[in-house]
């Protein structure tokens, strides 16, 4: 999966330009609206509060994650009337 952040998965990149890029290359904004103070993506902002640096490797598996659950989410929703998800 090629987001175009960088090569090495534990360099540090900057959370704001990181996201920017990702809304770019078609990350879907919902995923990306999540990576505040009380969403799924609280401890992206977390380990970057210092110097809004983080590792390339955090945030992209936040994104993988959420991109396929989220396609898990829609399949079973064409399968079942209800789908309550646990977390």
């Amino acid at each position: 999966m090629d987001l175009g952040i960088c090569e090495d998965l534990e360099s540090r990149i900057n959370l704001s330009e990181s996201i920017e890029q990702l809304s770019k290359k078609g990350v879907d904004g919902l995923i990306l609206g999540q990576i505040v103070m009380g969403g799924l993506g609280a401890d992206l902002l977390l380990e970057a509060s210092a110097d809004k640096m983080l590792r390339s490797k955090n945030l992209i598996e936040y994104v993988f994650f959420q991109q396929y659950g989220l396609r898990v989410i829609q399949s079973l929703c064409t399968q079942f009337e209800v789908v309550e998800l646990l977390e």
